[in-house]
């Protein structure tokens, strides 16, 4: 063998059996993901299409997991191109009492949604897919932001900061508990920010 420089690959290829149930899971994910966004719409508030879909069949957890995750995805993959920086995490209230930080790449809601959107851009009218995009408190803060600023404003300039996910059922308790934890984090982000813009600025002057 000669001495220049080679590489080395590695990958794997997992294939579920036909019966497995993650694929069962998928199936209803998705299922549950596109009839919330083909009917988000036409109704006057989340709350009520959430009920109506649970009436229906689909799962509980699930329809409450595609409000809270999905929407997510939506509203980045919305504002994602325009260069807004939003966290890789997200501060999860949980039903049995935890306060935890995940990934939202973890969260199989939220990447689900993300592989989904492309397509539901094209399949349902572009004022109803802005308007999904357009729900979640996430993109209301950008909306906000915009607002105040008019078109002076540089989205490339916004950064956002960790927002909270109550499960469904979750205490009064755990999820004051997160938002407390979240509003925490986020001073000591701003402040981070805060410093290291003025020891730039500061940089700059010497």
């Amino acid at each position: 063998m000669g001495q220049g420089p080679g590489y080395l690959t590695r990958f794997a290829v997992f294939q579920f059996p036909r019966d497995s149930a993650e694929i069962s899971r998928r199936a209803e994910l998705e299922r549950t993901i596109r009839h919330f966004a083909e009917n988000y719409s036409r109704f006057e508030a989340v709350e009520r299409l959430m009920e109506a879909m649970i009436s229906q069949g689909f799962d509980p957890d699930l329809v409450h997991e595609v409000a809270a995750f999905s929407t997510i995805a939506f509203g980045r993959t919305f504002f994602e191109e325009h260069g807004v920086q939003y966290p890789p995490n997200v501060i999860r209230a949980r039903r049995e009492g935890r306060v935890e930080t995940v990934p939202l790449m973890s969260i199989p809601a939220y990447t689900r949604a993300r592989a989904l959107a492309a397509q539901l851009r094209k399949t349902i009218t572009k004022d109803d897919f802005q308007s999904l995009c357009l729900y979640h408190a996430e993109s209301n803060g950008i909306l906000k932001a915009m607002e105040a600023e008019g078109d002076k404003i540089d989205l490339t300039k916004i950064r956002m900061y960790p927002c909270v996910a109550p499960d469904r059922g979750v205490s009064d308790q755990t999820s004051n508990a997160a938002i407390a934890e979240m509003l925490e984090r986020n001073r000591k982000a701003r402040e981070e920010d805060s410093n290291t813009t003025r020891s730039r600025r500061f940089d700059q002057l010497h």
